[in-house]
């Protein structure tokens, strides 16, 4: 009975430094300049009005930057879809970049599925897009 409590209290505290190490990567992941200056330019520069000459007059490193949060916010999507990362530990995490950054960063994937969609030599059609309805937000478009 010992032995069966003591290998009970291991598992707990493996899982504890588990979900520690997990954070942690999290954490520092977030830490980085360019990802920071990406949920800047969500949070400043776009905005849920933007229109696709709007970001393409960003900076390069705005460009950068912006593509290394949504690469990193993919990752995590990913990672916690095959259960790599649990979804309390990541939405307690992202749950105050998302009031900041939710609009301006739907917009911009919109904006971006509009262009490829429009683009002649895109193999990105209407009906395959990136998973935004350009029926719902750009009704002229379609």
């Amino acid at each position: 009975m010992f032995t069966l409590l003591f290998g009970l209290r291991q598992v707990m505290e493996v899982n504890r430094n588990r979900r520690f190490e997990i954070s942690q990567t999290i954490a520092t992941s977030l830490e980085n300049p360019l990802v920071q200056r990406g949920f800047a330019t969500f949070g400043s520069v776009i905005t849920k009005e933007s229109t696709l000459e709007e970001l393409m007059s960003l900076t390069r490193e705005q460009k950068d930057s912006t593509n290394a949060v949504v690469v990193l916010m993919a990752n995590h999507a990913l990672m916690t879809f095959h259960r790599n990362l649990s979804f309390d530990i990541v939405y307690s995490f992202y749950k105050g970049y998302l009031s900041l950054i939710g609009p301006s960063m739907r917009r911009m994937m919109t904006m971006i599925e509009y262009g490829y969609a429009m683009h002649q030599g895109s193999s990105v059609t209407e009906e395959e897009g990136m998973g935004t309805c350009l029926e719902r937000t750009l009704p002229k478009a379609c």
